[in-house]
């Protein structure tokens, strides 16, 4: 029997696509301007399989169980702390499934031994200067996806971040450069 499955609702949110990731809402790229200077990121980093009634995460994947994707893996570019982010609007902020994923990523945390935390982030916790509000705003009042995309693709070029390769990958992973990158060999499911 399939697991039953506890969803957050969502209504009116605009997907954007591009420079390499992808956004299911404007709070995920509002998000991300906030953290561009000083912060490394993954969008969608790693894909945690689950047990729903165990809630421990495994490697081999069967029918009953259940997958749960974090918005973004984030290292700091001076402490090089890193956490593993959920972005969601604060009427969300009692919801059980916040204390599900919660449980779930602790455990997956834990069972391939990284160094990351994992933290919720409300949408009103996300604070732009004033520069950003005003870039940001130009994106929301795009009205297709395609000018959005177009939108943070230039973005991303004027502000001169660069879609990670692999050593910087490997660096907001793990939280080190190496040669021979651990990612790589680790199955990160």
């Amino acid at each position: 029997m399939p697991a039953k499955r506890n969803v957050m609702p969502y209504r009116g949110v605009k997907k954007i696509s591009g420079w390499g990731c992808s956004f299911d809402s404007l709070t995920e790229l509002k998000y991300t301007m906030s953290i561009m200077e000083n912060y490394f990121f993954l969008r969608s980093p790693v894909s945690i399989y689950y047990h729903p009634g165990t809630k421990i995460t495994l490697d081999k994947i069967r029918r009953c169980h259940l997958r749960y994707t974090p918005d973004f893996l984030v290292r700091n570019k001076q402490t090089f702390e890193a956490h593993l982010v959920e972005i969601k609007p604060r009427f969300f902020q009692n919801h059980p499934q916040l204390d599900l994923r919660k449980a779930v990523a602790e455990n997956y945390i834990a069972r391939k031994n990284m160094d990351w935390k994992y933290k919720v982030v409300f949408n009103d916790e996300i604070i732009l200067d004033e520069q950003q509000l005003q870039d940001f705003e130009c994106a929301a009042s795009l009205n297709t996806v395609a000018e959005v995309t177009q939108w943070f693709n230039e973005y991303c070029h004027r502000m001169g971040y660069v879609f990670p390769d692999n050593l910087l990958t490997d660096l907001i992973i793990t939280g080190r450069h190496t040669q021979n990158p651990k990612w790589k060999q680790m199955r990160l499911l």
